[in-house]
């Protein structure tokens, strides 16, 4: 199927070749279009042969498209095996910078940049964030935007150094226009309950997000919030 948009060419090119040619002839301009249509599929196949190949050709073809930017940076960082010693890891870097500048492009690429740099125990930009928040804060929120924020918290709760001041900040922002469902809040509770003074703020995230739940979902979300509760009343008890 992904050479059916060729047969368009092939039926142009016979249309045109079958005029000119003399009847005698007409053979061999069917070789010739057949030809034409063996060169053009196998330029096709040459694109379509990796995924590296296919995004290389889609961000060429779509220079503005957010999507395949940050699809061809997505493969330039797993080809540089996330090593920031590989040539392509620049590579990766230097396309989600492009692509995070583009018209209506969402959080994606600086999340990209922020999880690249901080799992290598790189800097991490702030104007990286900054983008972040002004996007969060000025743009629609859908699907891209919780995508985005979800990731970095998922990368946190793996124990990646991400700003957690900066996370919360961006996850907030996302609830504030479009409310997370009840096993992302938990997620989120959960995480925030590891951070240093947070346990309070945890509980209230905790709480709602069994109100929001049902079934075995809301039991599991009762019982971590009644773990964290215990903790935190441990904690406050004087010696």
């Amino acid at each position: 199927r992904n050479y059916m948009a060729l047969l368009g060419v092939l039926v142009a090119a016979y249309a045109v070749l079958e005029r000119v040619a003399r009847p005698h002839a007409q053979a061999l301009v069917a070789l010739l279009v057949i030809g034409l249509l063996v060169f053009l599929c196998l330029l096709r196949s040459a694109a379509w042969g990796s995924a590296l190949s296919l995004a290389v050709e889609n961000a060429t073809n779509n220079p503005l498209s957010a999507r395949a930017s940050n699809d061809l940076g997505i493969e330039l960082a797993e080809l540089a095996q996330h090593d920031p010693a590989s040539p392509w890891f620049a590579k990766a870097v230097a396309e989600f910078e492009r692509g995070k500048a583009l018209p209506k492009a969402s959080p994606l690429p600086e999340q990209a940049l922020i999880v690249l740099h901080a799992a290598n125990g790189l800097p991490v930009d702030p104007a990286w964030w900054d983008s972040i928040d002004e996007k969060l804060g000025s743009r629609t929120v859908g699907v891209q935007e919780t995508l985005a924020i979800s990731g970095l918290l998922d990368r946190a709760r793996e124990g990646i150094a991400i700003d957690p001041a900066r996370l919360e900040r961006a996850w907030r922002a996302v609830d504030a226009r479009l409310p997370w469902p009840a096993h992302q809040r938990a997620r989120f509770a959960d995480w925030l309950a590891g951070q240093p003074g947070r346990r309070e703020a945890a509980l209230v995230e905790f709480d709602r997000a069994a109100k929001e739940a049902d079934g075995s979902l809301r039991k599991q979300i009762e019982a971590a919030m009644q773990r964290v509760a215990s903790a935190n009343a441990a904690s406050s008890t004087p010696p």
